[in-house]
């Protein structure tokens, strides 16, 4: 009988471990159950913010196009008004530049010609005679005049048209 106890007892402890074994694997599918359920939330909630992603995306691909859109361009007229302008600056500085050495070639040659008149004991009132006479020294002050008002005119064109680019 001894036989029959250890069969019996053997039989005893293989049940039990069936029933545990039985007992995991249902608790096993249980949690591989609650583990797909997750795994399809989570895949659920991934397309939802992808979805929501691009969303954003495009919204913001709209919003940066009319912010683009908004933002002041020049028009091709404007543009080579523009070109002109700074030519007629870059002229006129280089107008009063030459005008300046003008002046400077003038004040250089009557200070030559008082040194002549000196050594050759001519007196001053013989050198105004040879320089400008009243009405010509009127009309070239007339012209420099004239000439400084268009250049007054265009820088002021030129700054109103830098701050409408600007703007």
């Amino acid at each position: 009988m001894a036989v029959r106890a250890e069969l019996s007892r053997h039989v005893d402890v293989l049940a039990a471990l069936r029933r545990s074994q039985a007992s995991a694997l249902t608790q096993v599918e249980t949690q591989r159950e609650g583990l797909r359920q997750r795994a399809a939330e989570l895949s659920e909630r991934y397309e939802d913010l992808h979805d929501s992603g691009a969303r954003l995306q495009t919204r913001l691909d709209l919003v940066l196009r009319k912010i683009t859109s908004g933002a002041p361009s020049a028009s091709d007229a404007e543009l080579e008004m523009l070109r002109t302008l700074k030519e007629l600056g870059r002229r006129r500085r280089d107008l009063s530049n030459s005008l300046d050495q003008v002046k400077a070639k003038e004040a250089y040659q009557l200070r030559q010609q008082e040194a002549e008149a000196r050594l050759q004991g001519r007196s001053k009132k013989s050198l105004s005679d040879e320089r400008l006479g009243g009405q010509q020294v009127l009309k070239v002050k007339e012209v420099l005049e004239e000439d400084s008002r268009e250049v007054t005119e265009m820088v002021r064109r030129l700054n109103e048209l830098k701050k409408d680019l600007v703007l």
